[in-house]
């Protein structure tokens, strides 16, 4: 490992341990308890409890091979979930469009209903109306889910 990923990898476990340890929100529109043992809160969206704090799947840990480090990333997202976090985003493009297959397989041991599944709609590879519905299902097949709680539109601009 030389020093810039040694630097990029300590930050991120460093941030990722911070923002981990105990996070609490004063907001009126959160929940007024904590989940038992958690430290995060969370809030009420759509009939669903979201936490405060989510966890982004646009950049995973790396080896120093420039691989993914899929195990480091499953025990980072095990320690999220022990901390209570639930809201867990990931898109078509991210991680070279691995982003939702490592995703999908680290968080397939946890109850489904435990946690909030988000990924996006790459509108800029819409080239005919039935790509719509075949990209989506490719989406839930690399997530290893039957759905997702929330469905963005990704990199929606004037061209897309």
């Amino acid at each position: 490992m030389d020093r810039r990923d040694f630097i990029k990898n300590s930050l991120l476990f460093t941030t990722g341990a911070v923002l981990l340890s105990g996070c609490t929100f004063n907001n009126k529109n959160v929940s007024t308890g904590l989940k038992p043992g958690s430290g995060i809160t969370t809030a009420k969206f759509k009939g669903l409890d979201v936490s405060m704090l989510g966890y982004g799947c646009m950049r995973m840990p790396m080896k120093p091979t420039g691989e993914i480090d899929e195990e480091l990333n499953r025990k980072m997202v095990e320690r999220a979930m022990a901390a209570g976090v639930n809201y867990y985003d990931t898109a078509y493009m991210y991680m070279g469009g691995k982003s939702e297959e490592i995703t999908g397989r680290a968080v397939k041991p946890y109850d489904r209903a435990s946690f909030n599944l988000t990924t996006k709609m790459p509108v800029m590879m819409l080239e005919k109306e039935e790509d719509v519905e075949r990209i989506f299902n490719e989406q839930l097949k690399r997530c290893q889910t039957e759905y997702f709680d929330f469905y963005l539109v990704h990199c929606l601009n004037k061209r897309n």
